[in-house]
């Protein structure tokens, strides 16, 4: 079967942390002789074509040199719309660039699979023109974002609308698309996944007492939660460090936050690290922490888990379905409930082994992308009604 995928965001080069997941399903599905073709944002330090990992990836540009700007940080297209007219031009000119590119090439293809929901706009308008189905894949905030701003919402659902299925991360995700007045026969739920091999599980409980977080430092990854439940933490374990993986707007203030709690000294901010690293990371820390306000799914939880790290996550969006049972769950913007998860961890020995075992035994049944995959073509042979029973879908002339 020859797949386009779509995405706003991707990898920029072998090993960065933009979007792995995406390079992840697209070679899961060649691996299975599916044949994938990459189509996403253009970056200023990244390649306008080439292969990653056998992956065929073409990137849009949308501005000339030193204007292309969308990418400067990770945090997503509904934080560029919400910086003002200049970002949601430049917006408007991708999704204009983006549909050239579909509306040539989507035609060679037997399904486009849309990533996020404004890929999703490009997708339906190429439908004018040929018959190619599309699905797309919502992963949070195009959703929780997007929703409570009427022309926003519209034209999410304008693009979630035309698709054969709406894949969710998690179901509190599924919840909000169907809000949205989206058929639920059309709705299916399946996890972003990552590729096993590149988590090494180490249970080891004799790790640093150190706490790690990896995201964008925007405002719903609650980040500022973390350090009010570092004062309380480092009381009780005067020798706990917090390392934070990851870059955003709201790196600054928090920083001052670090230093007006009087914990300059055992907050590192690390900025943005390769895949390798964070993996690296993962396996020295004690305690990974994800105290989101909102959030579709949380993949870098799947990753703590396969590396055996205990995680403490706020009950809020798709967190507990990927670690209820195995990890934390406390009540979200609570640093005294933040805190009293880390310690109990910190402090447990046998919960954090118990802890650990099963976190990496949830993450080998769950999310490994060889078994997400095999689910997601699922989806594509109902789409095309065509379902093997080894999960390749081969297509004849249409």
């Amino acid at each position: 079967m020859k797949i386009l995928i779509l995405s706003t965001n991707f990898p920029r080069w072998q090993g960065d942390t933009r979007a792995p997941f995406i390079l992840g399903v697209a070679r899961a599905l060649q691996r299975m002789g599916n044949q994938v073709r990459v189509v996403t944002m253009h970056n200023p330090d990244a390649a306008l074509r080439e292969e990653m990992d056998g992956v065929e990836v073409r990137r849009v540009r949308y501005a000339p040199d030193g204007r292309e700007t969308l990418q400067r940080d990770a945090a997503g297209i509904p934080i560029a719309w919400k910086r003002g007219f200049k970002s949601q031009a430049l917006l408007a000119a991708f999704g204009l660039r983006l549909t050239r590119e579909v509306l040539r090439e989507g035609r060679d293809f037997d399904i486009i699979h849309a990533n996020w929901s404004f890929t999703a706009i490009a997708a339906r308008l190429t439908t004018w023109f040929h018959r190619t189905p599309y699905v797309v894949t919502v992963h949070g905030s195009d959703v929780y974002k997007t929703i409570v701003h009427p022309f926003q919402r519209w034209v999410v659902r304008y693009g979630l609308k035309g698709a054969k299925k709406v894949v969710a991360v998690s179901e509190d995700l599924a919840k909000a698309v169907k809000s949205l007045g989206i058929s639920p026969e059309k709705v299916e739920v399946i996890g972003t996944g990552i590729s096993l091999d590149e988590f090494p599980f180490e249970p080891n409980a004799n790790r640093k007492e150190q706490i790690m977080f990896v995201g964008s430092l925007i405002e719903r990854k609650g980040v500022n939660q973390l350090l009010e439940a570092l004062t309380h933490v480092q009381q009780e374990v005067p020798g706990c460090r917090l390392l934070i993986v990851g870059e955003g707007v709201e790196r600054q203030h928090l920083e001052q936050q670090a230093e007006q709690l009087g914990l300059s000294g055992m907050v590192t901010f690390m900025g943005n690290q390769s895949q390798a690293e964070v993996s690296r990371l993962l396996r020295e820390s004690k305690v990974f922490v994800l105290p989101s306000i909102e959030e579709g799914q949380g993949v870098v939880l799947v990753e703590a888990l396969a590396s055996g790290t205990p995680c403490v996550g706020s009950d809020v969006g798709g967190i507990p379905g990927v670690i209820s049972g195995v990890g934390l769950l406390v009540p979200p913007a609570s640093p005294t409930a933040l805190a009293e998860g880390i310690l109990r961890f910190l402090k447990d020995p046998d919960l954090w082994q118990r802890s650990s075992t099963e976190g990496r035994k949830r993450a080998e049944e769950k999310y490994d992308w060889d078994v997400l995959v095999r689910q997601i073509v699922r989806v594509y042979a109902e789409v095309l009604g065509n379902l093997p029973p080894n999960g390749v879908v081969r297509v004849g002339e249409r």
